[in-house]
């Protein structure tokens, strides 16, 4: 593990482009937010789309899931018409202008993500919750490909582990295409597995 990677404990960390602040969390309170860092990504892409140059499918669908993702962090519907927008746009060809109102209402998302309160998450009781860490991992493009999870469970002293290769079968048919990174699948695999 690289060692960007290995931070000390804290009570707000980056977790894939979301900040956790749990600086609260005694009072039941967790919140969410977008990593600045993210919010000046998605700032600097609407700059780049108002300089009127064409746009590849592949880059307005990456925009796409950028603002949906940033907005499922604030729970925000802002951006809601233009992903709706941007999915029905860059299905049009390999190489596509955007209008000045398509524009608009991109940076009208963008602008308001970046205005937004973090997502508040309050605790349902008093009761020490069972907390579960789950990960998974594409490492060498693809050569390893892991899963796993870490169960506490405070209030009976409980803890549990566990992890594992994805099987190469999975692996091979995800990377039909030309993948090389199957991180998203690795995600949904565990996820699959924890239900």
């Amino acid at each position: 593990m690289s060692e960007d990677k290995r931070l000390p404990f804290g009570k707000k960390f980056n977790m894939l482009g979301a900040v956790i602040d749990l600086s609260k969390s005694m009072e039941g309170v967790v919140q969410i937010s977008n990593k600045p860092s993210r919010i000046e990504e998605l700032l600097a892409s609407v700059k780049e789309l108002a300089l009127g140059d064409d746009f590849s499918e592949s880059m307005l669908q990456s925009l796409r899931g950028r603002l949906l993702y940033a907005a499922g962090n604030t729970f925000d519907r802002c951006t809601q018409v233009a992903v709706q927008a941007l999915g029905r746009v860059a299905r049009r060809g390999t190489s596509i202008a955007l209008d000045e109102e398509m524009i608009t209402c991109i940076e009208f998302a963008v602008r308001t993500l970046a205005e937004s309160l973090p997502r508040t998450i309050h605790a349902w009781r008093d009761e020490w919750p069972v907390l579960i860490f789950t990960d998974g991992a594409c490492e060498n493009e693809g050569a390893i490909v892991t899963f796993g999870a870490v169960i506490c469970d405070s209030s009976t002293n409980s803890y549990f582990f566990f992890g594992d290769h994805v099987p190469r079968s999975f692996v091979d048919a995800w990377m039909k295409g030309g993948k090389k990174q199957v991180i998203f699948q690795a995600e949904l695999f565990r996820y699959g597995l924890q239900r």
